[in-house]
C-alpha cells in the first residue's frame, strides 16, 4: 500500500509541476514576450564610417508585428524619443493585420527625430498589405521616407556620404546594378 501512495504522490507531483511550467511559458508567451523592447547599444567598427557619422546617433527597428497599440508601443515611442536619435530606421514588419495601420502611422508621428525616418517593407507588410504603392503613401504622410526599390543618399560629415538601397523582393534588381 505504501508503494502506491508514493507512486500517486510521485504523479501529482509531476503534475503539480508541469502545470507550473505550462503557466510560466502561457505568461511569458502572452504577456513578457510580446511586450518586451531590446535595446542594444552598437559601435562602429569602420573608423572612416565613424568619422565620417561624425557622432550622429542612428537607431533601427524593425518586427513590430503590431497587433494593436498598447503599452509596448507607447514605451517604444517614449524610449526612442529618450534616445534622441538623428537618423531612424524601420526595417519592416509593421504590423499583423492592416486594421492597425493607422494606428502604426501614430506611432511614427509620435517619434521625434532630428534628421529623417526611412522605412523598409518586411514580409509580414507584405503578406498583410498587398498595396505597396497604399503603404508608400500612408508612410509618405507620416513624414516617413519609404524605400522600395530605390536608393537615397545620406550626406554625412566631411562631405561624405553612404548610400541607403532597398530592393523590393518583387520588381527587379536593376537598381543594384
Amino acid at each position: 500500500m505504501r508503494l502506491v501512495y508514493k507512486i500517486i504522490y510521485g504523479f501529482i507531483i509531476l503534475l503539480a509541476g508541469a502545470i507550473v511550467l505550462f503557466i510560466v511559458v502561457y505568461f511569458d508567451a502572452t504577456c513578457i514576450e510580446p511586450n518586451w523592447i531590446e535595446v542594444r547599444k552598437v559601435y562602429i567598427a569602420s573608423e572612416p564610417l565613424y568619422k565620417a557619422l561624425g557622432g550622429k546617433k542612428v537607431v533601427q527597428i524593425s518586427d513590430l508585428d503590431m497587433k494593436s497599440p498598447g503599452y509596448r508601443e507607447k514605451s517604444l515611442v517614449r524610449i526612442i524619443n529618450k534616445l534622441n536619435p538623428d537618423i531612424l530606421f524601420f526595417t519592416g514588419d509593421l504590423v499583423d493585420s492592416w486594421l492597425y495601420f493607422d494606428a502604426a502611422m501614430d506611432i511614427f508621428r509620435s517619434f521625434k527625430i532630428k534628421g529623417r525616418i526611412y522605412a523598409i517593407p518586411g514580409d509580414n507588410d507584405y503578406a498583410n498589405i498587398k498595396d505597396m504603392d497604399f503603404l508608400q503613401e500612408k508612410f509618405r504622410q507620416a513624414g516617413v521616407i519609404f524605400l522600395r526599390s530605390r536608393a537615397v543618399k545620406l550626406s554625412l560629415k566631411d562631405g561624405n556620404y553612404f548610400w541607403l538601397v532597398f530592393l523590393d523582393r518583387k520588381k527587379n534588381f536593376d537598381l543594384a546594378v
